[in-house]
């Protein structure tokens, strides 16, 4: 009787520990394009999202890579550490031409899985 009463409690406990569903970042909108004049600025947001299980309290932001063209004119920064929060974008066009430029902004949390996840940003400059 032992035995199974040994073979019982292994069998809840490996129950218990389960895999539930980890942590996912999604973006809504997905996408965004921010529009500014030459030599202007423009600026928007998004709201990052756990579209998965648990808890995502350890976001962090940073932009990745830049189109061809231009680099730097993207800033972006996170209301909190914890989903649901806003991602603020903010787009410098004081030194872009008039064209299209992109970049990436990669959003992580260690519980996340996968652990980043990749915005893309497109700003139009206009005359």
């Amino acid at each position: 009787m032992h035995a199974l009463a040994i073979g019982a409690a292994l069998l809840a406990a490996s129950a218990c520990s389960s895999t539930a569903p980890k942590p996912k970042i999604s973006f809504s909108p997905s996408s965004v394009t921010l529009t500014a004049v030459a030599g202007g600025t423009a600026s928007g947001a998004v709201t990052v999202n756990n579209s998965g299980g648990g808890t995502l309290q350890g976001l962090g932001a940073a932009v990745g890579a830049y189109s061809t063209g231009a680099s730097g004119w993207l800033t972006a920064n996170l209301a909190t550490a914890t989903a649901p929060t806003a991602l603020n974008l903010s787009a410098d066009a004081t030194s872009l031409s008039a064209g299209s430029y992109s970049a990436v902004v990669n959003v992580s949390d260690a519980a996340a899985s996968p652990v980043t996840s990749t915005l893309t940003v497109n700003l139009t400059v206009t005359q």
